[in-house]
């Protein structure tokens, strides 16, 4: 029988006292307990395992080291039992890419194994997990190789959201799962708008397109470029993009779009469509401030006019379900539409993470119980 999992206000008040103090003091320890999704086993013995508690810094201003969080990373995992195989090769690249493979389906008798080897994890009726906190650690793992770099950067800039912060780490953590995501596909051909099916509103163009993978043969570990902003050097920006790498904006008002998400044609030759995003986490704006966003991003998308592709903006938000009204939706409609909801579905594969139980909102904790905050909240310390 599987083990229910604790929701979030209950695994704060499991916790050994040092493990929480320092999880308010410190982002890594803070995202190492909810990467365990609520576990019982994780929760309740991994963070009472004596060489674990060992660990923690003595001083209150002192870091997790990178070794540190690794080990107990290590420790947890150990105290899960999987079965019949060792903590260090429980997970493989092939069953990682397969988990973020939206083209691909476990068979029964694969969906079975690894539910009874423990690495998923029935949270709800609707929400199977693969094991959090072993993707942390097979990310720190193997930290600089295929899909497990940008799976890594993803997890260290969800640790880092906070809401007084900027929703710079959170387009990140949106930025680097879309790369995993692209290149856990294969250059396997699919329908673009199956790409984007959890979407509240889904406008992508209909044509079948491939994630064309810019790594292969190349030294370079990661699918996503930087750029200091998209009109710096277009020229630059339009061969990364004809490449396959998702280009990332670090300029902190980028008008319009935060990254492009570049697609090609069934054989990976082509390139044919170009999704702009734009993420917006706030609350409690009318209508029309998102046409506004919708109108800025095709501005932005206009400086790829020169290429001959379809573009299309895809803007992630926190505005409430009710404000999205029928007239609105039709202003909306050469858009692909993320609201909460729809974005804690795409993202889920991740496991629980800040993004979801910070900028989010308290619509999805009302949905699903278990991202509900600790009475109080355990707020990371300013």
């Amino acid at each position: 029988m599987p083990l229910k999992p604790l929701e979030l206000h209950d695994v704060f008040a499991c916790l050994p006292e040092s493990v929480a103090n320092r999880a308010r003091k410190d982002p890594k320890m803070y995202q190492l307990i909810l990467s365990c999704a609520g576990h019982p086993r994780a929760i309740v013995d991994g963070f009472r395992d004596e060489e674990l508690l060992k660990k923690l810094p003595t001083n209150d201003d002192t870091k997790l080291t990178a070794r540190d969080f690794t080990e107990m990373q290590l420790l947890i995992v150990k105290t899960c039992k999987f079965h019949n195989r060792s903590a260090d090769n429980v997970l493989t690249l092939d069953i990682v890419s397969d988990w973020f493979n939206f083209t691909f389906t476990l068979t029964e008798d694969d969906d079975k194994k690894y539910h009874e080897w423990g690495l998923l994890w029935d949270l709800t009726d609707d929400v199977t997990m693969l094991s959090p906190i072993m993707l942390h650690h097979w990310a720190y793992s193997n930290r600089g190789e295929y899909l497990a770099e940008d799976l890594r950067v993803a997890y260290d800039h969800d640790a880092d959201i906070s809401e007084a912060q900027s929703e710079k780490n959170a387009e990140s953590v949106l930025c680097r799962f879309e790369a995993v995501r692209r290149l856990a596909t294969k250059g396997c051909a699919f329908q673009l708008r199956e790409y984007y099916k959890q979407a509240h509103l889904n406008n992508a163009p209909y044509v079948t397109v491939t994630c064309k993978n810019p790594i292969r043969g190349s030294s370079n570990c990661s699918a996503v470029k930087q750029v200091s902003s998209f009109k710096g050097d277009t020229t630059t920006v339009l061969d990364y993009l004809n490449r396959g790498y998702i280009v990332y904006s670090n300029l902190q008002n980028e008008l319009g779009i935060e990254y492009v998400v570049p697609f090609h044609d069934e054989h990976g030759v082509n390139l044919v469509a170009l999704a702009g995003v734009q993420v917006k986490f706030v609350q409690g704006r009318p209508d029309e401030s998102w046409t506004d966003i919708r109108t800025k991003a095709v501005t932005a998308l206009k400086m790829f006019s020169s290429l001959s592709v379809q573009t299309f903006p895809v803007i992630i938000t926190t505005t409430d379900q009710g404000k999205v009204s029928e007239g609105t939706a039709g202003k909306l409609d050469d858009c692909v539409l993320f609201l909460e909801r729809d974005t804690f579905r795409w993202t889920q594969q991740l496991g629980v993470l800040r993004l979801h139980e910070i900028k989010l909102g308290g619509v999805i904790a009302k949905e699903y119980p278990f991202l509900r905050k600790s009475v109080g909240g355990l707020e990371l310390e300013k």
